[in-house]
């Protein structure tokens, strides 16, 4: 059972069956099921005042996910089962917390991801597009992860828990270099798709942190106007 806080209504719980799966790789296909932690941290909302609307740099959002090594089955397709919790904070004071849960499927024949997910008691049941590890050099970046837009700008490897895991690095309009996305790790939000539920509204990344069994990782991103 997910936590609530006073800030957030009761969740409903959806039902987990358990599926096996057959992973190619040692640990994983894409994405670990278990024994895996991200936490994403944003910066800065849209907010609207009289005059006009404004990207307010006091306001902070913290996402962690978490595998939970189930998985579940709708639809005929099976979900590896995260669970979520977005804390909200303007000038370090929490304002508000939420719980959640995100759905991910892997499409090992076309290399992408998908999901659907649970924000508090909302359900987003419709499947959208997560990640796409078909990219090649230069090919430009997908989705907007980062301030501006970039392209590809290598492809190499990263090792994970003592394993090698395919990587690609982004360079965007201002010539900063960055990492984008690898095996294991999921992109420069985690596994988080663009959804403004986890950043409350338009916030940009600072940083992630990925955990992997014994071993860690932290990125830092430059912010929109460096």
């Amino acid at each position: 059972e997910l936590s609530t806080t006073p800030n957030t209504p009761a969740i409903t719980t959806q039902t987990v069956t358990p599926v096996t799966v057959v992973h190619e790789l040692t640990d994983f296909t894409f994405i670990p099921l278990n024994n895996a932690k991200w936490i994403v941290r944003f910066r800065g909302n849209w907010t609207s005042a009289s005059t006009a609307s404004y990207f307010d740099t006091n306001f902070y959002a913290t996402t962690t996910v978490l595998a939970t090594g189930d998985i579940m089955a709708k639809n005929a397709k099976n979900y590896l089962v995260y669970k979520t919790k977005t804390i909200v904070s303007s000038l370090d004071s929490v304002t508000a917390q939420y719980d959640g849960c995100l759905y991910v499927r892997e499409d090992t024949a076309s290399k992408e991801l998908f999901y659907w997910a649970q924000f508090g008691n909302v359900i987003y049941p419709g499947e959208y597009p997560l990640g796409n590890y078909n990219l090649k050099m230069s090919d430009p970046v997908p989705y907007v992860f980062s301030w501006p837009n970039g392209t590809i700008s290598s492809i190499d490897s990263i090792i994970i828990a003592g394993q090698y895991c395919k990587r690609w690095m982004e360079k965007d309009l201002k010539n900063n270099t960055m990492f984008y996305q690898a095996y294991g790790i999921g992109w420069q939000r985690g596994i988080l798709p663009t959804n403004s539920i986890y950043t409350g509204n338009g916030g940009e990344v600072v940083s992630l942190d990925f955990v992997y069994k014994k071993d860690s990782i932290h990125f830092d991103y430059k912010f929109y106007d460096q």
